[in-house]
């Protein structure tokens, strides 16, 4: 999906607007991040920023390949364009730092209630009467689900 937008100033306006809109859900996110939390998979600012995501990625290379779609817009606008996507730019970074130890927080609490469990969940502790095996063990296990699977 692209913007229908006529090149010039109509497609910077648009950009712009796309770039800025994308600052500000990031940045909600961040808020979530820093406050432990994350944002519902399923929510509509989730899908709305993959979408704009996707509208900006098509954009940007297609003025990447073909500077003169943005040629005629004035120098203002393209200025204006210029420090949103660099916003933008520095959000997402700060977000994928976020993310990052946010993953590594959850990956280190998965493997320590996995090894609490395997710790339970021991071999066999020898035979019992009559020469049969303890099976006195628990019979919960532990599982780990990953929500992108």
């Amino acid at each position: 999906m692209s913007l229908y937008a006529t090149p010039g100033s109509d497609l910077c306006l648009q950009l712009t607007a796309v770039s800025e809109r994308l600052h500000a859900l990031v940045t909600e996110e961040l808020r979530l991040l820093s406050s432990r939390r994350l944002p519902s998979p399923g929510g509509t600012s989730v899908d709305e920023k993959e979408r704009l995501a996707r509208v900006y990625r098509i954009e940007v290379s297609r003025i990447k390949e073909q500077p003169h779609l943005i040629a005629s817009a004035s120098p203002a606008e393209r200025g204006r364009l210029a420090q949103a996507s660099q916003r933008l730019e520095e959000a997402v970074q700060s977000h994928a730092v976020a993310l990052e130890a946010f993953s590594a927080v959850a990956e280190g609490l998965v493997k320590a209630i996995a090894a609490e469990i395997g710790a339970e969940r021991s071999a066999p502790r020898g035979y019992g009467p009559n020469i049969k095996t303890n099976t006195s063990r628990s019979s919960y296990t532990g599982v780990a689900f990953n929500s992108k699977a």
